[in-house]
């Protein structure tokens, strides 16, 4: 921004104004005091400052700053000083000392250019003054006239450089502010959306008679694209258990998320499941862009039978921890790909007997790829494993409890984790 446009521009003119006013009076009555042999002229010159400074005194306050050449009062100022030279020692007049600030004045608010210009006119001035000198002191005029020169073309120079830098540090400023205010913004973008997700994902786990259910579900520092959802159906006690997860994070990926979550519900997968996964299958296609799409792991539930079915789009498999005998069986058979990435999706039903005190295990595959925030890999399948033998015989919160401690003693997960329980307690006759 040029001085001529900042706000504190009028008030530094006046004040520099009366400063230099009030210098020139000092100086002019010292002068008319001092020089009592030619008390006219001293008087004269005091008078001229005086009456020029009031009438630039009275034009600052009345007109707009804007409206008044600089260049202009630098140069009037010059030739004012050049007068009162003139009638107090010419060449040898301490008034031209006075020229020295108006050329400094004049490289500020001019630059080099105008530093140059002004003192070369000073200069010029001390010449006159020499010829017109009765003394004829050209001594004097020679050790004075180039330094008006020098000081105009220096000070410009420095102002130059200054103004550079202070322009680039303006501008690195207002850049790393910009920054800091986009990043505050995409933050609270951030921070909304995850309140958005998590509010519209069930916090609460249904009540079914015979199961006993437990979900625990972190987000990262960053919203991602975990989902979960429950269907549930009183009239024949079976229970629809979703877990999915969205590719990538940020909002995009929670939108997405958030969507598949609501909609689930409402496409009655309990009435057919795998018709209601190729309808969601087709909303996403139509929907999402090419490299986006969705895993999905839906599970239903028999309560009184003990029947599960499987239907697995690209996600990671279900575990199933045997009672019986403490083993862990894997439902990896028939997985689909992914939703949204194909128009015409099919995925084959797998279906499994849960005994009592059986126990389902959906996870997502934050889980199971567990990462900290440098990207360093901690925790895998084969630890989950391992806790699942070890805890789950205690049930279902347990096993949870033992799942999460250990993924927070291992580091600070780079990504969403969701773990849905489901163990089949007693037969329903």
């Amino acid at each position: 921004m040029n001085l001529l446009e900042t706000e504190e521009f009028p008030l530094l003119l006046r004040r520099g104004r009366w400063a230099l006013a009030l210098t020139e009076s000092a100086i002019s009555l010292f002068l008319a005091l001092w020089y009592r042999e030619r008390p006219p002229a001293a008087w004269v010159a005091m008078g001229l400052l005086l009456a020029y400074n009031m009438v630039v005194l009275a034009q600052l306050y009345r007109l707009s700053i804007l409206r008044i050449p600089i260049r202009l009062l630098v140069v009037l100022d010059l030739l004012f000083l050049g007068n009162a030279a003139y009638y107090t020692g010419a060449a040898t007049s301490p008034y031209l000392g006075l020229c020295y600030l108006i050329v400094f004045v004049a490289a500020l608010f001019g630059d080099l250019k105008g530093g140059l210009g002004v003192g070369l006119l000073a200069g010029l001035m001390t010449v006159a003054l020499g010829v017109m000198d009765n003394t004829n002191h050209w001594e004097i005029v020679r050790d004075t006239a180039p330094y008006f020169l020098i000081v105009g073309g220096f000070t410009g120079y420095l102002v130059t450089q200054m103004k550079t830098y202070f322009t680039r540090y303006q501008e690195g400023l207002a850049r790393e502010l910009q920054q800091k205010h986009t990043e505050q913004n995409h933050q609270h973008e951030l921070e909304l959306a995850r309140e958005i997700q998590l509010s519209s994902l069930p916090r609460e786990v249904p009540q079914v008679p015979g199961l006993s259910l437990v979900l625990r579900s972190e987000p990262s520092l960053e919203v991602g694209g975990d989902f979960h959802a429950f269907i549930t159906d009183s009239a024949t006690e079976r229970l629809g258990l979703a877990v999915g997860d969205v590719a990538g994070k940020g909002i995009a990926a929670a939108l997405v998320a958030t969507s598949i979550g609501s909609l689930l519900p409402y496409l009655d997968p309990l009435r057919g499941a795998h018709h209601a996964l190729v309808r969601l299958n087709k909303d996403l296609c139509g929907r999402l862009p090419a490299t986006t799409f969705a895993t999905l792991l839906y599970a239903e539930i028999e309560a009184s039978a003990g029947t599960l079915r499987l239907w697995n789009a690209g996600h990671p498999p279900a575990l199933i921890w045997r009672a019986r005998d403490g083993h862990v069986e894997s439902a990896s058979c028939g997985q689909a790909p992914p939703l949204g990435l194909f128009a015409i999706w099919r995925a084959p039903e797998q279906e499994l007997t849960l005994a009592p005190g059986d126990l389902l295990i959906l996870h997502s595959d934050g889980i199971t790829e567990a990462r900290t925030q440098r990207g360093q890999s901690y925790f895998d399948e084969a630890r989950l494993l391992e806790i699942i033998r070890a805890h789950a015989p205690h049930g279902p919160e347990a096993l949870a409890d033992a799942i999460f401690t250990a993924l927070h003693e291992g580091g600070e997960p780079s990504d969403d984790l969701t773990l849905l329980l489901c163990q089949r307690n007693t037969l329903t006759v």
